[in-house]
């Protein structure tokens, strides 16, 4: 009998620039990357590697300048003269609660490699260097790569923050048990940015028809069929007692535990986050559905909570749902969002950065506008949303879009091997007897 061994596991690296040093960190010690035209916090110290402290939502990071610990090979004035300066970019480094991150000229992207591809310099490990392994570059023309070691930098300096806002006297075993902060939907509601704990997404879909339409002064705008029964649809501006929007082009289904729901419009789906763990209680004037709030580069956050948003709203119960039976085959373990996009596809939720209306633009138009930034754009003409997707290598897109089907919550689907398409998967609803092939962005892009 013949045994195989399974090939290792390839190795996630996301790469960066330091002047003409190009450097790559294992992607799971990366806890976050951060443009930032904010002037770090001077903190006076005697020596060491320290530039300052970087603010951020999740509190003051301090940051390393790896230049003044080892020599960094320098631009040249003419590469220095012809490179646009854009806001300085900082990758945060994180171990288990420890925190710090390095500044870096230009973020290069995600790049996976097999691990063999991977050199040490010398046969003996040195804990007193910072880049122990190298990376040789796969063209004639490209740089070899220097890995960081993060774990080696915190020691070695001795600088780190510790991240979360839990006691000292906080149980240290729960407190590594529960490291992993919930992921929360980020979506422009009425103007406002509202964030939604995942854990409480029921379904993304497109706005639905309403059957019934109510007083626009109440909290709900109205109801709509949803899987059998009777879906009440948020007046989206009562959530913050303003104004609400002509029109919405989609709906979170938020649901409790016990079954209610109700689709809140949304205009825009901007992305997915850890929640911070430094959150700022409600105000004393603040509805009990507004949990908390926090603020980042873009302004206030508004933290949704959707248990209270529902106990205020008697008619969410029209929408219970029967629970499913305990699953017996392999679920996806991370939400899926289903796009019309020339076929009915799948993608990963961190793979989906934003479904918005289409601009109405000259044909032809090649880039999109989104965040500051001009990203490529793919896809038919006249499609009406556009869908903003990472690349494989962590670069952003734009592709045109027919529609948003909706989302497959975490857990909600069976997820099998697509049949006769080798190395091709498939999601199955069974609740809607749907199934999705599943692809990445970077595929979508490139189709």
């Amino acid at each position: 009998m013949t045994t195989t061994t399974a090939a290792p596991a390839p190795v996630a690296l996301v790469q960066a620039r330091i002047g003409r040093l190009h450097v790559a960190v294992p992607a799971p010690w990366v806890a976050g990357v951060q443009a930032s035209g904010e002037p770090l916090v001077h903190l006076p110290r005697r020596q060491g590697a320290l530039a300052g402290l970087l603010p951020t939502a999740q509190g003051p990071v301090p940051v390393v300048d790896l230049a003044r610990w080892v020599r960094m090979p320098e631009l040249p004035a003419s590469s220095e003269a012809s490179t646009p300066q854009g806001l300085p970019c900082y990758l945060t480094l994180q171990q288990e609660r420890r925190r710090l991150a390095i500044q870096v000229d230009e973020l290069l992207g995600l790049k996976r490699v097999p691990a063999e591809h991977l050199r040490r310099l010398h046969q003996h490990d040195d804990a007193e260097e910072l880049f122990d392994a190298v990376l040789a570059g796969t063209a004639a023309d490209e740089p070899p790569i220097c890995v960081l070691e993060p774990q080696r930098l915190m020691r070695l300096l001795a600088l780190w923050c510790e991240d979360g806002s839990d006691s000292a006297a906080a149980d240290g075993a729960s407190t590594r048990q529960h490291a992993r902060r919930p992921t929360v939907a980020l979506a422009r509601v009425a103007g406002r940015r509202v964030a939604v704990d995942m854990r409480h997404v029921a379904q993304l879909m497109p706005m639905p028809a309403l059957k019934t339409r109510l007083p626009p002064d109440g909290p709900s705008a109205g109801f709509a069929d949803w899987r059998g029964g009777t879906l009440p649809v948020l007046n989206s501006g009562w959530l913050h007692a303003q104004p609400a929007p002509p029109s919405c082009p989609l709906v979170l289904v938020l649901q409790d535990d016990a079954g209610h729901a109700v689709a809140l419009p949304v205009e825009a789906l901007t992305g997915t986050v850890e929640r911070p763990p430094h959150i700022s209680p409600p105000t004393e004037q603040a509805p009990a559905w507004l949990a908390a709030h926090w603020s980042d580069d873009e302004g206030q956050v508004d933290l949704l909570d959707v248990p209270a948003l529902l106990a205020a709203l008697p008619e969410s119960a029209l929408a219970r749902q029967r629970r499913e039976p305990p699953a017996t085959q392999a679920r996806n373990e991370q939400p899926h969002v289903v796009l019309q996009a020339g076929g009915t596809v799948a993608l990963p939720i961190d793979e989906v950065l934003a479904v918005l209306d289409a601009p109405t633009a000259a044909a032809g138009q090649t880039t999109f506008a989104w965040r500051g930034q001009q990203l490529s754009l793919r896809g038919a003409q006249g499609a009406p949303m556009v869908a903003v997707l990472a690349g494989a290598d962590g670069e952003l897109f734009a592709r045109r879009i027919e529609g948003l089907v909706g989302l497959v919550p975490a857990g909600a689907a069976e997820l099998s091997a697509l049949p006769g398409r080798p190395g091709r998967r498939m999601l199955h609803v069974p609740g809607q007897a749907a199934s999705y092939e599943v692809v990445g962005g970077a595929e979508l892009v490139s189709g």
